[in-house]
């Protein structure tokens, strides 16, 4: 098991707990369900960021921290189907990691919900300090705003959650 280095930030506390999840930001109930950010381990804080700036650009945004990460929790699948896209942040390598296997079952059980990963590339990384690394690969609240409303962006006119026979009202 690995442990991020670094100084832990404030805990932050869950609105609710749903089939596991620590739910810690959901959008005011007569928002559209556009984004869900799933903050793996140490990124629960950058993802809080974004989805404050993205709240006030009056976008959607549910965060959540799934506690573990395999098997994947039938809620998380229920819950980014409800949504136009989910993002799962991570602070390890993008391709091979979490997000590659939540993107995979998703696209199993809710097949047109856009999946996306945040993470660190297949490279070497150079030494640096573990704020310099995360910034230089979009791994800060700002970066992950931007790059969740250039998705959202791109979906253009591409029916979302709400035009699926399987999505729900409630979280």
């Amino acid at each position: 098991m690995r442990f991020p280095k670094g100084a832990p930030g404030e805990p932050i506390t869950a609105e609710h707990t749903i089939g596991g999840l620590d739910v810690l930001h959901t959008p005011p109930p007569h928002w559209r369900p556009d984004v869900l950010l799933v903050a793996v381990g140490a990124m629960s804080r950058p993802c809080m960021d974004a989805a404050r700036c993205l709240s006030e650009e009056q976008i959607g945004v549910t965060v959540v921290d799934p506690q573990w990460v395999w098997p994947i929790s039938p809620a998380l699948t229920e819950l980014a189907g409800r949504h136009r896209i989910t993002v799962c942040v991570e602070d390890a390598i993008a391709d091979v990691g979490i997000g590659a296997h939540l993107s995979h079952h998703i696209g199993r059980t809710h097949p047109r919900t856009r999946t996306y990963t945040l993470g660190l590339p297949p490279a070497y990384i150079p030494h640096a300090s573990r704020d310099h690394i995360l910034s230089s690969h979009g791994l800060t609240g700002p970066a992950i705003r931007i790059r969740c409303k250039s998705l959202l962006n791109a979906l253009h006119e591409v029916p979302g959650p709400e035009d699926h026979p399987d999505s729900g009202d409630s979280y």
